[in-house]
């Protein structure tokens, strides 16, 4: 049993590496380009952006837990749209 957790445990650290690097580097991008746009347009309306960014992404990794089935590989798809509308970066 011991064996067989040692390479699920691997893939699973690489795989949240490789989230973790998707949902980053796409919203430092998007949240320099939201950031610029929070000064010159409103910050209450586009802050809408992030958080319907970070919905949809939460929306998907639901779709993924309840249909086991579905490929794990839509967490990259769920992260990239998280980051891509500011994720996290655009509410700090």
């Amino acid at each position: 049993m011991a064996k067989l957790l040692v390479p699920v445990q691997k893939l699973v650290v690489r795989q949240t590496l490789w989230i973790s690097v998707v949902v980053g580097l796409t919203s430092i991008v998007s949240a320099q380009l939201i950031g610029g746009a929070f000064d010159k347009y409103s910050r209450k309306l586009l802050l809408l952006i992030p958080y319907m960014g970070c919905l949809v992404g939460n929306l998907i990794c639901v779709v993924i837990a309840g249909f086991p089935s579905a490929s794990t590989e839509l967490l990259y798809l769920a992260n990239a749209i998280t980051g891509a509308t500011g994720g996290w970066v655009a509410f700090k």
